[in-house]
């Protein structure tokens, strides 16, 4: 018994001794490792000792199998030896393990789970992976094994980055190996975006594939197999195994991403829950097919089942839209008294008149009386809704809902001027406390471009409040970043202005527009930010300080100004600024092209928070940018790797990347999330990141790849059949479909396939006849390529319903703006768009957008010096559009 526990104190005292010495010991042979084999039983003491000191330091790659074969040995030392060298292994206790691990195995041992989980804990602290994966798999009971790994994988976040600084990535895959064993779909997803960007996927699935026997069939292994090729891309190969894994949700998986719409429609197949969410997806998936008669079907039960359930109207009519049969979408939704989803869609289409007149109402009130029956005009509709509502509140909000909806759709048709008397009944309505919808009043009259009725009703609500300024009031009229640094200069003047006319607050309004549309002075911006900034400066709090120290410096970015931006914000990034903090200042700098001064403050950020994915990437694209292309190889891999298989994190970081300018490295990122995330993921945590990773990535892949684009649009929109998913506003499924048909046009366009290009560009019409961006689009790129046939009737076709309502509501500036900016662009019929855009001018002089149609219209007609003339006008009147000061470029031949 002493021999014994001498051996098992020698043995681990060698881990502490060599862990001391840091020492290099040589590679045994196997004739070596046969030998010390043997001398494990030596009669000497020594003799065994130093055996089982060298066995050990050789490692289990080296040692393993040695030892394995002489536990079958008769000599019981030799047994007991190996033993204690195998179980060391199993434990990770190795050559240069430190005391504190050593000791935490120690306490692994107990049988108390709350022990063995703090153990866990301190072990990945510690970023021991390698012996945390040995006693993992080395837990016999799979339940307790399964929450151990948990507490493992939940650890990703601050364990990842210190593994990837130190380049352990051999452990850091064991580590994830570990976790996708028991841990689950995250885990798996964790393991595969490693080995997707890593590399080492195509090793795994070659592995893998020699373990599969096609006579005898493993489930488990099909299915991985099946998840693996979906991740490496290579969808086509999934069929060899799609029958093994019998699985329904990697069938759907692999139709989805191969556009296998029939087999989706197919009722074995078809996702979504019993009853209209699978008659919604059956619909689509016919659609997609081009099968019509499966489309028709479907379509008529859908609208059967919205008549049987009438709760069930809205996803119905929203699965109609989807599937494009919008007429049957409108009926739906006329059986819903209280919606005005039929009315809106209805003008969405150009059908005005037959949308008002569904109302009771005329949309131009000189032919109200005229009409059979006799129809109201907007306003005494709205005033026969607000009769209706008897004084109740709720009924009262609800109609100033619907007066929005109505009064948006007259001006859209009319012109601003024509829906003035409506805004400013709904605006009476509204002031009524009880109501309580004058923030609504605000945004319509932003949106509707009646900016002196916003500034008047915001500064109601401003005057209303006895606390600072609220930045929602002032949204609609400013983007998030401006409102919150008018609502804190509000909070500065505002005692000054209670103390004079309400309409110094207008002013104050109308001076912020200025100096935040960059339309006032820099030496006025430069004062505004200072005051700011100094007066944060001064308070105690560290939140409040930060709050006017940044709203200053954002303010003075926004406006360009970068190094008043960075003079407003060096008291928070001299102190212990965190990683957001960080990060803003590296942008200031790189907005200002000092990519070093950039990579400092992104490198201080990614130091701040580990767990912070964008900076690392911002740091190496800073550098790269600098100059210091070695010194930011170092990263690459760091901070590609750093979200892992977290979907929702990678979506985000891709959106902030595209908005720095970063697209090539943000489409990298999405093919990730699409790679190895679920595509039949319609609902859960993931299924927004992987909704939105549609639509962004289809939206930077546009130009360059529209045919995958417009296949991932379309992919957004299936998600929608889904009743976790809907637009608000029904117009925006026009817009989306609409967008999905044109940009696959242009790629057939591209691809030489006129006749495809020439059907798609004609459902895309279909989809949304009012919109001129088909004709915009679509004519350049058909007379590049000579059909300039095709372009002719591409042209005519959305020129049709452009002039058509140009000419039905001459009064409607935009409908004349549209019209000249479709001939301008498309270079036709200059004549009939200079007299349409000098209308859209006449009608809204101060209209910028205007200006600049009226100016491209003078530049195709050859009149340069106008062109020009008008142009600069535009930039005056916007310094911050980009789009402007490019046009005058543009003109000026520069």
């Amino acid at each position: 018994m002493l021999r014994l526990l001498l051996t098992t104190f020698v043995l681990t005292s060698i881990g502490l001794t060599v862990h001391a010495n840091d020492a290099e010991t040589p590679t045994l042979t196997a004739d070596e490792v046969a030998e010390q084999v043997r001398l494990l039983g030596d009669d000497d003491f020594f003799v065994r000792e130093g055996a089982t000191r060298r066995l050990w330091e050789s490692g289990p790659d080296v040692a393993r199998a040695a030892l394995e074969k002489a536990r079958n040995s008769g000599d019981r030392e030799v047994v007991f030896r190996a033993e204690r060298i195998l179980w060391n292994f199993d434990h990770g206790i190795l050559v240069g393990t430190p005391p504190e691990v050593i000791r935490l195995v120690g306490r692994f041992q107990t049988n108390n789970d709350s022990v063995k989980r703090e153990v866990v804990r301190e072990l990945a602290r510690l970023g021991q992976i390698r012996t945390l994966t040995a006693l993992l798999r080395n837990t016999s009971e799979q339940a307790k094994r399964g929450v151990l790994a948990q507490q493992v994988a939940s650890s990703v976040s601050t364990v990842l980055p210190r593994l990837l600084a130190e380049d352990r990535h051999d452990e850091t895959l064991d580590w994830l190996d570990l976790a996708a064993e028991v841990a689950g779909a995250p885990a798996v997803r964790n393991r595969d975006a490693f080995l997707l960007v890593h590399g080492g996927l195509a090793e795994r699935i070659a592995t893998t594939e020699q373990s599969f026997d096609p006579k005898e069939p493993s489930k488990s292994l099909a299915r991985e197999l099946v998840r693996m090729h979906l991740a490496a891309g290579n969808v086509a190969v999934t069929t060899k195994y799609l029958d093994a894994a019998d699985d329904k949700g990697l069938v759907q998986e692999v139709a989805l991403r191969s556009g296998d719409w029939a087999t989706l429609a197919e009722e074995a197949w078809v996702p979504g829950d019993p009853g209209y969410e699978q008659l919604g997806f059956r619909a689509v998936f016919a659609r997609l097919a081009g099968d019509d008669t499966g489309l028709e079907k479907a379509a008529g039960e859908l609208q059967k089942h919205a008549n049987e359930h009438p709760e069930r109207r809205w996803v119905s009519a929203e699965a109609l839209l989807l599937a494009e049969r919008t007429d049957d979408a409108v009926e739906v939704f006329r059986g819903l008294p209280s919606s005005l989803a039929a009315f809106e869609l209805e003008c969405a289409r150009g059908r005005y008149r037959r949308a008002f007149a569904d109302l009771g109402v005329a949309l131009n009130p000189a032919e109200a009386a005229e009409a059979d029956p006799p129809l109201r005009t907007v306003e005494k509709w709205f005033d026969d809704e607000v009769a209706a509502a008897g004084g109740n509140p709720n009924k009262l909000q609800a109609a100033v809902a619907r007066g929005i909806v109505v009064l948006r759709e007259v001006v859209r048709a009319r012109g601003r001027k024509a829906g003035t008397p409506l805004l400013e009944r709904i605006r009476r309505v509204a002031e009524n406390p009880q109501v309580a919808r004058q923030y609504s009043v605000v945004q319509v009259a932003g949106e509707i471009g009646d900016r002196s009725v916003a500034f008047e009703v915001a500064t109601e609500l401003l005057l209303k409040l006895k606390e600072d300024g609220d930045p929602r009031i002032l949204g609609p009229l400013f983007d998030d970043r401006e409102a919150t640094v008018f609502a804190l200069w509000w909070s500065r003047r505002r005692r000054v202005i209670e103390e004079r006319l309400d309409e110094s607050a207008v002013e104050s309004l109308e001076w912020a527009d200025d100096v935040l549309g960059g339309r006032s002075p820099d030496d006025e911006l430069a004062a505004i930010c200072e005051s700011l900034a100094n007066f944060g400066e001064r308070q105690q709090d560290s939140a409040v300080r930060l709050r006017w120290i940044k709203a200053a410096a954002e303010i003075a970015y926004d406006r360009g100004e970068y190094e008043l931006a960075a003079k407003c914000f060096a008291p928070v990034v001299a102190g212990s600024a965190g990683s957001t903090q960080l990060v803003f200042a590296g942008d200031v700098e790189a907005k200002a092209k000092d990519w070093t001064g950039g990579a400092r403050f992104y490198e201080r950020a990614a130091e701040a928070n580990r767990a912070d994915v964008l900076a690392p990437m911002l740091h190496w694209l800073a550098l790269v940018e600098a100059g210091q292309v070695e010194q930011g190889k170092k990263l690459v891999a760091r901070s590609r790797l750093l979200p892992l298989g977290n979907l929702g994190l990678r979506s985000t970081r891709a959106s902030d990347l595209v908005d720095r300018g970063f697209v090539e490295e943000a489409k990298r990122d999405w093919e990730i999330v699409l790679r190895i995330g679920s595509q039949s993921e319609f609902e859960g945590e993931n299924a927004w990141a992987v909704q939105l990773t549609f639509a962004r990535f289809g939206n930077a892949l546009s130009d360059d790849e529209p045919l995958r684009a417009a296949d991932y649009w379309q992919q957004y929109l299936v998600h929608f059949v889904k009743t976790n998913s809907a637009y608000t506003e029904v117009r925006r499924y026009l817009a989306v479909g609409h967008l999905a048909r044109r940009v696959r046009a242009r790629g057939l366009v591209q691809a030489g396939r006129i006749e495809e290009a020439m059907d798609e560009a004609r459902r895309a019409h279909a989809v949304w006849p009012g919109n001129i961006e088909l004709a915009l689009r679509l004519v350049p790129v058909l007379e590049e390529k000579e059909h300039e046939r095709e372009a002719d009737a591409v042209f005519d076709l959305v020129h049709a319903d452009a002039l058509r309502r140009a000419e039905d509501f001459p009064e409607n500036a935009g409908a004349q703006n549209d019209l000249a900016w479709l001939n301008a662009k498309c270079s036709r019929r200059l004549d009939e768009a200079l007299k349409h855009a000098r209308q859209a001018v006449a009608a809204e002089p101060d209209s910028v957008a205007y200006l600049d149609t009226l100016a491209e219209v003078h530049f195709q007609r050859g009149d340069r010096d106008e062109a020009v003339a008008l142009a600069e006008r535009c930039v005056a009147m916007d310094p911050r559009g980009e789009h402007y000061r490019d046009q005058l470029k543009r003109f000026r031949a520069e």
